[in-house]
């Protein structure tokens, strides 16, 4: 079964920058969608003090943006998820997404949308 979340990528787009992964057990419902119980300018914004947000150059770190993210949420009623992406996606990232969030065995697509372009 697969998961929910928001995750971050290196600007390289070969690995996560960070990735928060939760199992719909523990996701929130959303109308129709289970999502993660975590969005990314509030997780950023309580953890821009640790690691690894605070490595990051001042620049990156003072806006969640400027990384390459995206968000997964399961449709209830269509039982698929939906893997919303910016202007960066490629095969390699998809791959990562779909192990990360255990998207093998799972109904799901990859959507576009512009508020995660970078």
């Amino acid at each position: 079964m697969g998961k929910v979340g928001i995750f971050w990528l290196n600007k390289s787009l070969d690995s996560f920058f960070l990735p928060l992964s939760y199992d719909l057990a523990d996701s929130v419902a959303y109308g129709k969608w289970m999502i993660s119980p975590e969005d990314h300018a509030t997780y950023w914004d309580a953890h821009a003090r640790e690691d690894p947000i605070r490595l990051l150059a001042r620049r990156h770190r003072e806006n969640y943006s400027c990384l390459p993210r995206g968000r997964v949420s399961y449709d209830t009623i269509a039982k698929r998820y939906y893997v919303y992406h910016g202007n960066w996606l490629t095969p390699q990232v998809q791959q990562l997404l779909m192990q990360e969030f255990s998207l093998e065995e799972a109904d799901y697509i990859f959507e576009f949308d512009s508020h995660y372009c970078v």
